[in-house]
């Protein structure tokens, strides 16, 4: 188990290294680079700088340069096996024999390649090697290196490509020594790109709970309410809008014990019922309206005393015609004055009471310092919340509690139900007899 967790986290490490890093494979049979020494550690990275070195040391002792070239490689190739056993017999032979050296993570080799051995059309072979192994014939005349690229079937399977490609390299670095008997070859053999593409992902700090707090919340006044949402959503079909803007107070009406609030969206309006009573106040319902009509209306028996606003983390839904509004958190605080008081919203002439009418027996009016409407220093008063005093998590917790509990009182009625013997003698067995002589 402690072998296949190694190898699970030699593999994830290997593929963390994405497009950028690519096993390369460094093929000297003739032995020229025996001064070079490779670091086989997964976990080991070889830099630009570092494999360039390489390269230039191999162009000093080799006198040929062949470049295998992979489309897409990376190490799960290079690891990957089936029941024939390895993708690469030839090369782990090789390698067991230290005439082949092996880099499993290199900086962009194919770039650095190509950059100091420049591709032209006189050195570049091009092989379908699955399907044409029995005619591969390569003629590289007089030049120093050249490019292999391997292409192959998107149907054919890879460990069978890369078994063959394991054999082609053979046979064609055997090509080249009997075209030059005397010269020394090394060959390369790595990809272009790796089919693993990885992504950087960056841990976001834990927020704050100023920073929490901070996330766009719409606050709106009015002459007759203050309102506070957080999370309000309209959702028409399938697509479902955020909405951060700030609503305007299209209306705003008062009777002896009414309040209605319509507060307009771009694409709706809705509409706020209150209703007033000698100890406080209620929301009874909010209406979702369209083109100046009612679509949809949501009955409640929300409300707070006096001076107190309602709080409430329960969404809040209005659903009506084709689509619905959503608030996930939402905070309202009606205000109520004598009839004396109250303003016509957005003009400037006071409301009298009609002849006969008697004045509200309600209590008395908030002073005007903290009146809404009157000046920008109006705030919510105390918070009433929505929320049960019994939750999932409280419930969960006291039958959990409850059941400890149990057992442990049942474990404390077993201690002390325990007696102990007041003799220690078998009544059924051959009593003790002591003599004594005087």
């Amino acid at each position: 188990m402690i072998l296949i967790n190694l190898l699970v986290l030699l593999t994830f490490s290997n593929s963390s290294y994405g497009s950028k890093y690519l096993p390369v494979f460094i093929l000297d049979y003739d032995q020229t680079l025996t001064n070079l020494i490779t670091n086989n550690n997964p976990f080991y990275k070889t830099s630009r700088g570092e494999f360039t070195d390489i390269v230039h040391d191999v162009i000093r002792k080799s006198d040929t340069v062949i470049i295998f070239t992979e489309t897409l490689f990376c190490s799960e190739d290079v690891s990957t096996r089936d029941k024939d056993g390895t993708s690469y017999p030839n090369m782990r032979k090789a390698l067991h024999e230290q005439k082949v050296k092996y880099l499993p993570a290199v900086e962009e080799p194919y770039s650095i390649l190509t950059q100091i051995f420049q591709p032209d059309p006189q050195n570049i072979f091009k092989l379908s090697v699955c399907n044409a192994r029995a005619k591969l014939t390569l003629d590289p005349g007089h030049t120093k290196y050249f490019y292999v690229y391997f292409q192959d079937q998107p149907t054919d399977p890879r460990t069978e490509s890369l078994r063959c490609h394991d054999a082609v390299m053979k046979e064609v670095y055997l090509q080249t020594r009997m075209s030059k008997p005397a010269g020394k070859i090394v060959a390369f053999y790595t990809g272009m790109t790796s089919p693993i593409i990885a992504e950087r992902r960056l841990l976001k700090p834990i927020k704050t709970q100023k920073e929490v707090e901070s996330v766009p919340t719409v606050f709106l006044s009015s002459d007759g309410a203050l309102f506070r949402f957080k999370g309000v959503y309209f959702t028409r079909g399938r697509t479902v809008t955020s909405l951060f803007e700030m609503p305007s107070i299209a209306e705003e009406t008062w009777t002896k014990r009414k309040l209605t609030t319509k507060m307009s969206y771009t694409d709706f309006e809705m509409q706020f019922e209150f209703s007033f009573r000698s100890d406080g106040w209620s929301l009874d319902s909010v209406s979702l309206l369209e083109s100046k009509e009612v679509v949809g209306t949501l009955r409640l028996t929300a409300g707070a005393p006096w001076g107190n606003s309602y709080v409430c983390s329960d969404p809040l839904v209005i659903s009506g015609g084709d689509g619905f509004v959503s608030i996930n958190h939402y905070q309202i605080q009606p205000f109520r004055y004598t009839r004396k008081n109250l303003v016509v919203p957005y003009g400037d002439k006071n409301i009298a009471l009609a002849e006969g009418e008697e004045d509200d027996d309600g209590p008395e009016p908030i002073p005007d310092v903290d009146a809404p409407g009157r000046n920008s220093t109006c705030r919510f008063g105390k918070s009433v919340h929505c929320g049960p005093y019994f939750s999932i998590s409280i419930l969960s917790c006291l039958f959990v509690s409850a059941l400890l509990l149990g057992v442990l009182t049942g474990g404390i009625v077993m201690l002390m139900n325990c007696k102990t013997n007041d003799h220690y003698d078998d009544p059924h067995g051959k009593p003790l007899q002591f003599t004594s002589e005087f």
